[in-house]
């Protein structure tokens, strides 16, 4: 009975420690695709995120980097297929469908005009559903914003859908509105208005910050 328990512990410390040894190496090539992303190097992002994807397939975050390492190379199927995964594993994060829609946005911006119009439909779903997650997901409700002013009614876009965003937004964050009110001018090429709105952003953030 002794020896039995004796070599069940043994196991027992055997498989914890491996447990551990694959934990350390996940969590080690997460921190070098990090770097590796940050530091601009991203062929070697992607290299080690998709190691820590295969060891750790339900991380979302690993799969949201990878998406956004795809997409400073341009490309565009691998990012969506990433970051679709995010939106999989963790279908309540804003993050992963604002970046979702990103890169919808990208692939719309490169695809034929048939192909865009849908992708388009994807892109502003993504960013709205970001928004509706996540009120103070700013950089989601930017993007959001930015489609509306842009993008046809075809598509799902119209300034008269940005307005009550942008007031939204401002009314939690006075520099964020003015930028999203600024954005919105100069996606209608006026740019006098544009500017206006920009410096109220500027002054806005520099008063906070006093």
């Amino acid at each position: 009975m002794v020896k039995r328990m004796k070599w069940l512990l043994a196991a027992l410390c055997i498989a914890s420690g491996a447990i551990a040894a694959t934990t350390v190496k996940q969590e080690a090539s997460l921190e070098v695709g990090r770097r590796a992303y940050e530091a601009s190097e991203y062929p070697k992002a992607i290299q080690a995120l998709q190691a820590a994807a295969v060891a750790d397939p339900q991380n979302g975050d690993v799969q949201l980097l990878l998406a956004k390492s795809y997409l400073e190379l341009q490309q565009h199927d691998p990012a969506i297929k990433s970051a679709e995964k995010a939106v999989a594993i963790d279908p309540q994060n804003s993050i992963y469908h604002e970046w979702l829609g990103r890169a919808y946005g990208e692939k719309a911006d490169h695809a034929s005009w048939f192909s865009a119009i849908s992708l388009a439909k994807k892109t502003r779903k993504e960013f709205e559903t970001a928004v509706q997650l996540d009120a103070k997901n700013y950089s989601a409700r930017q993007v959001l914003i930015e489609f509306d002013c842009s993008a046809p009614g075809m598509v799902g876009g119209g300034e008269e859908k940005a307005w009550p965003q942008i007031k939204q937004l401002a009314e939690m964050d006075v520099a964020e509105g003015h930028f999203a009110a600024g954005n919105c001018r100069r996606q209608k090429k006026d740019f006098a208005k544009a500017d206006e709105e920009f410096a109220k952003a500027l002054e806005s953030t520099q008063s906070h910050q006093s």
